[in-house]
């Protein structure tokens, strides 16, 4: 595989399926801390932790625009010094159903109903992570994500595909010739998922 320079944040947000271009804080939070664990408070109800290999960082909350489309964003994360895994619980704030991923494929991870981008590696700079709300909020508490990043995301939204959940692994490497695949099935192992009914 060969690394694709990341030339711009709005470039990046869009390959990482981030929302970019913070603007005010939003107005709900979608996601609860409990412990070291998070909950998510819209109409995806699930517990997300992990194993204490990963320390939990968050959740923050904001309004953004992806693609011309007002979301309202929690963010918190899982962080190791070369590894995160990065969790938000969004909303469609205009109710346009823009959080529709049927384009990529159903997944059985974290729990059956996600779906997978597979897996794909980036050179990003740091002055990309400095323009990028969610990648310098990740180097602010403890995992930089300038260099080489191999990433995995997964989807998952409501029937009307403006609430949803979106969970990205991430794992620094030295090059994209040779993939972690060890490393990714380290953090897949790390994370628990399950609906609650609190």
């Amino acid at each position: 595989m060969t690394c694709r320079k990341i030339l711009s944040a709005v470039t990046l947000a869009s390959t990482l399926c981030l929302a970019g271009f913070a603007g005010a804080q939003a107005p709900n939070s979608m996601l609860a801390r409990y412990g070291e664990e998070f909950r998510t408070l819209h109409t995806l109800p699930l517990r997300i932790g992990a194993d204490d290999s990963l320390t939990a960082a968050g959740p923050t909350d904001r309004s953004a625009v992806f693609n011309d489309v007002p979301f309202d964003i929690s963010l918190a994360a899982f962080i190791a010094d070369d590894q995160a895994i990065m969790v938000h619980a969004e909303q469609v704030a205009d109710g346009s159903g823009a959080a529709n991923y049927t384009r990529y494929e159903l997944s059985d991870w974290p729990i059956p109903g996600f779906r997978l981008k597979p897996l794909d590696c980036l050179e990003v700079s740091a002055e990309i992570v400095n323009s990028e709300h969610d990648l310098a909020w990740l180097r602010e508490h403890g995992f930089n994500p300038a260099g080489v990043i191999w990433i995995e995301q997964y989807f998952l939204s409501d029937d009307s595909f403006n609430n949803e959940v979106v969970i990205s692994l991430l794992v620094r490497g030295s090059d994209c010739d040779a993939e972690p695949a060890s490393r990714f099935a380290e953090l897949r192992s790390a994370l628990q998922v399950h609906p609650h009914h609190d």
